[in-house]
């Protein structure tokens, strides 16, 4: 990501000092970005630079940075696509045998797609039924439960394969590493439409609100350092929100009665 940001970069600031570069020339290129790509491209590519001068300070080449100051751009809330339960089927159907169990075990741990290529055997106990994720993108460890559908999936192909090295693998033993091609076949052939391999996570999470499942739980599932990325699929617990609420039932009183409480109580005011 910072390859590309630095790429587009560069067309504007390359053969400048970094005392060259200021605010006001950051914000010229953060309008003329915008009126090419999207507000999200833009916000990454002026992350990179900012933190760019962030190290420069640092490293006592600035002696403060400049760019601080220089905002980004308000994003649209993010894109939230999942599966209906006919759609898993079908998907699940037109999946071939080596990607099948990586999508069963996307929707079932919400997991990523490089974390789930990347998992070994060692990060996973069957006993305990845990999986452990090393390789996250914010480089922190968590864990994840393996539920039933996950925990017959991963028998499975531990009784066809090795005890050590990777758990999704090719016959010949070698770790499966792209699975891009094979998903969007699947995909085609089951003829669903606008979706992603990293959908799959939205769908996890999704039903999770839906089934009442608490936003922080749901946040520490997928490993969100902030609750702000995980309330997107707040809205989907609405009906949990509801069934709270109609629980509420307060006695001694009902809206007529305080309507009725109210005018007596004016009156004696009065």
């Amino acid at each position: 990501r910072d390859q590309v940001s630095i790429k587009n970069l560069l067309g504007c600031f390359s053969g400048k000092q970094i005392t060259q570069i200021s605010a006001h020339g950051l914000e010229l290129y953060k309008n003329m970005r915008k009126s090419r790509v999207k507000a999200a491209t833009v916000n990454r590519e002026l992350a990179c630079i900012k933190h760019m001068f962030t190290k420069a300070v640092h490293w006592e080449y600035l002696k403060q940075n400049p760019l601080r100051l220089v905002r980004q751009f308000k994003e649209p809330p993010g894109r939230v696509r999942y599966l209906s339960e006919a759609e898993i089927e079908q998907l699940l159907d037109c999946c071939p045998k080596h990607l099948k169990p990586i999508v069963i075990t996307a929707l079932n741990t919400g997991m990523r797609k490089g974390e789930i290529l990347n998992l070994k055997w060692s990060d996973i106990d069957l006993v305990k039924r845990m999986i452990k994720v090393t390789n996250s993108k914010n480089n922190e460890s968590r864990y994840v439960p393996i539920n039933d559908t996950l925990f017959a999936t991963l028998t499975q192909l531990r009784s066809n394969g090795e005890n050590d090295g990777s758990v999704f693998a090719w016959k010949n033993g070698k770790p499966i590493k792209r699975i891009d091609n094979g998903f969007y076949r699947a995909m085609k052939t089951a003829n669903i439409k606008d979706f992603r391999f990293h959908d799959l996570r939205h769908t996890f999470a999704s039903y999770l609100a839906m089934n009442g499942v608490d936003i922080r739980v749901i946040q520490a599932l997928l490993g969100h350092k902030t609750i702000a990325m995980t309330m997107r699929y707040s809205h989907l617990g609405s009906e949990t929100l509801r069934a709270a609420v109609d629980k509420l039932k307060l006695t001694g009183y009902n809206g007529l009665e305080v309507g009725t409480n109210l005018a007596q109580t004016e009156s004696v005011e009065k």
